[in-house]
């Protein structure tokens, strides 16, 4: 956790992003699943606060698909 406290906040929009592409869940439900009901809304209000939503879902091909282009340049050792 306190790796995750010390992300900037591009890192922390990029991190969710991530995680709900490669694991097909969005961060609102990993936390609320482990930590419970409460620390997943708070969270979730922290990081709207900065511009951000836990439950956003990852799409490549339309508003996240410059990363998706990255990832696939990155797995093919082009980038």
């Amino acid at each position: 956790e306190k790796k995750l406290r010390n992300l900037t906040i591009n890192q922390g929009k990029m991190m969710v992003k991530l995680v709900d592409r490669e694991y097909d869940v969005n961060v609102h439900d990993i936390i609320k699943s482990y930590k419970g009901g409460p620390s997943a809304f708070f969270w979730n209000t922290v990081a709207k606060f900065f511009g951000s939503d836990l439950k956003s879902e990852y799409n490549g091909n339309d508003k996240d698909r410059i990363v998706e282009r990255v990832i696939t340049l990155v797995d093919a050792g082009q980038l």
